[in-house]
């Protein structure tokens, strides 16, 4: 089964390798519509395993950035990268999905690989200083995606969905349950000024 564990990671690897099995979308999930607010994600969050104590290799900031929008830079201790992102918070039926893609690089970034920003999703709650992330199982996407004849291709590894923003929409109201599982999510915690 493969999942995926952040994703601002999938979005970072999307940009930078473009090598990575990941769904992404030509059109955003987001409409002036369902677009929300939600301060409460505006700050500073770490990657940690409570289990052992211990913060992961990757931080999150993310800053408001007009409304109903925010930037997002996702950073890597591992290899000091930063990668800066849209990222707009969307209301599906019940669920909450935020919808990230990479800020156009400038023509000399070796980051950059083409005009296109693919817009990347996935399902988050958010409860007190802790973000809930659920990673999306890609096969079963896929399968859902022929099944309900969503429009779609696959290049380099990656599924690109061609489909409206309304059908986007009616395609996760319908299936954003299942196919973003609560079975194994990622955690990340507010950073506090202690931890700085």
């Amino acid at each position: 089964m493969r999942r995926f564990t952040s994703p601002l990671a999938i979005c970072l690897l999307v940009a930078i390798a473009g090598c990575v099995v990941s769904v992404g979308s030509l059109k955003p999930l987001y409409t002036t519509k369902t677009a929300i607010d939600d301060d409460r994600i505006v700050g500073t969050w770490v990657e940690y395993d409570p289990i052992f104590n211990q913060y992961g290799n990757s931080t999150y900031v993310i800053t408001e950035n007009g409304r109903k929008a925010y930037s997002a830079i996702f950073k890597r201790k591992r290899d000091d990268s930063d990668v800066e992102m849209d990222l707009h918070l969307v209301a599906v039926g019940d669920l909450t999905f935020w919808d990230c893609h990479p800020k156009l690089a400038q023509d000399d970034d070796p980051r950059r690989m083409s005009n296109v920003r693919l817009h990347d999703f996935t399902r988050y709650e958010l409860e007190d200083e802790k973000l809930r992330l659920f990673s999306c199982e890609v096969r079963k996407f896929e399968r859902r995606l022929v099944s309900d004849r969503v429009p779609f291709f696959k290049k380099d590894n990656q599924i690109v969905i061609t489909a409206t923003t309304t059908e986007l929409h009616r395609f996760l109201v319908k299936h954003g349950k299942e196919l973003f599982s609560v079975d194994s999510p990622t955690f990340i915690y507010r950073k506090t000024d202690e931890e700085n």
